[in-house]
Parts: structure tokens; C-alpha cells; sequence
């Protein structure tokens, strides 16, 4: 039955669903209407069932793509836990991808501050001691947060590898 189903979405039979394609077989098939309701699946959730299906992220969905999920998940009452797992994946990718873009620019602040460090060693050397100024002060402070977050980051990174691997192996 979802071979047919794909068959007829499949308008222009390249044997590839685009997301226009699954959004328009959603509205104008009704044997695909009744299998998205029995998952509950709405209209609004099209897109993210159709990145959930792509399986290869090539854009398209082909029709072993489609069949496969879709039957396994019909016989089910797990979709939208499986929503939710899939939308709490990459919503941590997304901060990883976050916390590294953070990491990068602490550390090109580090390195910045370090170059400012090594200069104003040499104006002491060269014009006599400098007091420790607020400023100072605060860029000593943000070294070590940058230490310290740079620490921290580094074992989180560790343990969400092993939690994201076993979670991929459920979706």
C-alpha cells in the first residue's frame, strides 16, 4: 500500500519525493492522509518527518525511504516520542555546534589577551612596574574562566558522544 502511495505522490516518477512533493501527496492523497493521521501527524509535521526519513540527507526521499519507517511507525504508538528524540538530537547538536563556535572565540580571546599580557610585560620592563589595574584584574579573572570552560567542555563533549551514540541507534 505505500509503495502505491508513493507511487502516486511520486507526480513526475523520478522515484524521488521532494518535500513539495510530500507536502502535496499529504493534501491531495487520501490513503496518505488516513496513514498520517494513525500516526498523528499533521500537516506542520511534514517537514520534520521528511528530514527524519531522509535517511542519506540527500534532499529527496526514495521509495525504500519512505516505505520502511512509515509502515514500522504506523504499527506503533511511538511517534511522537520519536519526534521528540529527533527534534532533542538536534537540538544538541545544535548547542555542541555552539559551544565550539564559544570555544573558538574564548580562544582567540585568550590569544589575544596573552599578546596583550606579553606587551605590557615588556612596557614594565622597559618604563617600570605597572600596578594591577581593575582591568587587569578582570583579564586575569576571564583567563581563568577560559581555562576553566575549556575543561568543562572537554568532558561534556566526551560524555554526550557516548550518550549520542546510543541514542541515534533508537531513532
Amino acid at each position: 500500500m505505500l509503495a502505491k502511495i508513493f507511487e502516486r505522490i511520486d507526480k513526475d516518477g523520478t522515484g524521488q519525493l521532494t518535500l513539495e512533493d510530500l507536502v502535496a501527496g499529504a493534501r491531495t492523497d487520501a490513503a496518505f492522509q488516513s496513514r498520517l493521521r494513525v500516526m498523528d501527524i499533521d500537516e506542520n509535521d511534514l517537514q520534520q518527518l521528511f528530514q527524519m526519513i531522509d535517511s542519506d540527507g540527500s534532499g529527496t526521499i526514495e521509495a525504500a525511504e519512505f516505505i520502511g519507517p512509515l509502515s514500522r511507525w504506523a504499527h506503533d504508538s511511538k511517534t511522537a516520542p520519536r519526534f521528540i528524540k529527533y527534534n532533542m538530537l538536534q537540538t544538541m547538536h545544535l548547542q555542541e555546534d555552539l559551544i565550539d563556535l564559544s570555544a573558538d572565540c574564548f580562544n582567540e580571546l585568550a590569544a589575544r589577551l596573552d599578546d596583550l599580557s606579553r606587551q605590557l610585560d615588556l612596557t614594565e620592563r622597559t618604563a617600570g612596574p605597572v600596578s594591577m589595574t581593575p582591568t587587569a584584574e578582570k583579564v586575569a579573572d576571564l583567563r581563568r574562566r577560559v581555562a576553566e570552560s575549556r575543561d568543562s567542555r572537554e568532558s561534556r563533549s566526551v560524555s554526550n558522544s557516548e550518550t549520542d551514540s546510543e541514542t541515534t541507534q533508537d531513532v
